[in-house]
């Protein structure tokens, strides 16, 4: 079963490092794991836009983070004075 499991997730990850890249984009992901905890990271980046996406498991829960992060310069007019 955790072999089954292990396939499908590397199934998934390669199907979305090729749509990524097939559309011009970028994406890193990142995992590690202590004896206290265990998380993983995505981070992508197509066009003006950068996606960060992390998974945490403790013996506290599981706790799930997203951000999307716009590339697009900000607007003179936005800016305070200095």
């Amino acid at each position: 079963m955790a072999e089954a499991g292990a396939q499908l997730i590397r199934d998934a990850i390669k199907a979305d490092i090729a749509e990524q890249l097939e559309s011009g984009g970028n994406v890193l992901y990142t995992a590690g794991g202590s004896s206290e905890f265990a998380g993983v990271a995505r981070i992508s980046q197509t066009d003006n836009t950068m996606t960060a996406s992390s998974v945490f498991a403790t013996d506290d829960g599981l706790f799930l983070d997203q951000a999307d992060i716009s590339l697009e310069p900000a607007e003179a007019d936005g800016t305070p004075d200095d």
